[in-house]
């Protein structure tokens, strides 16, 4: 039989790193929920690609992370931002023609090119900015810019949102406790 008698400085060592965990576990829980977001980020995106012809910083560009740490550390992704241009979908042609198709055909969603009549690829502005256009009346101006649809009405796609929240849950898990056990070890390691 063993015995073991401890007193009261084993009983304030115990004490010391309670509290040392304590102040750990928000630290820990801050760096979770960055993680949760840039994951969340990523697979929003993926999703979104997966059944639009729209390139990755295109959706990342519209996307705005807020963060609040403390006692009421949560982050909060906020995809905003109008319609978007058709030339940053699937367009043919994708670039200014030397000479005019007859028919500029678009594909938002990964179904096939459709045709959009009466629409031109031009370059306009001092900026030179390249675009699908089609005019606004008989005459040669006014023009108006074709677009698709804003990223965030993308993302309302159905399913995508219930699986980013999964996502964002499964990832909180598995990061919150990977977190933990390292700052449990780097506490370990300066005393």
């Amino acid at each position: 039989m063993i015995e073991f008698s401890g007193g009261a400085q084993e009983l304030r060592m115990a004490g010391r790193n309670v509290q040392s965990i304590q102040r750990l576990i928000p630290k820990a829980y801050s760096a979770a929920l960055g993680r949760v977001s840039q994951r969340v980020r990523t697979e929003g995106s993926r999703q979104v690609r997966e059944k639009y012809h729209i390139k990755t910083k295109d959706v990342n560009n519209k996307v705005r992370v807020k963060r609040q740490t403390g006692a009421n550390a949560s982050v909060e992704l906020r995809w905003s931002g109008g319609n978007t241009p058709i030339i940053k979908f699937r367009t043919s042609p994708s670039k200014v023609p030397d000479k005019r198709p007859r028919v500029l055909k678009a594909a938002v969603k990964k179904s096939g090119l459709k045709p959009i009549r009466g629409a031109f690829v031009a370059k306009v502005g001092r900026g030179g900015h390249v675009g699908v256009f089609k005019r606004a009346g008989k005459k040669r101006f006014p023009i108006q810019e074709v677009f698709g649809p804003a990223v965030p009405v993308l993302l309302n796609e159905h399913g995508i949102v219930e699986h980013l929240k999964q996502v964002a849950h499964d990832t909180m898990e598995d990061r919150l406790n990977h977190e933990i056990l390292r700052a449990l070890e780097k506490a370990g390691e300066r005393r």
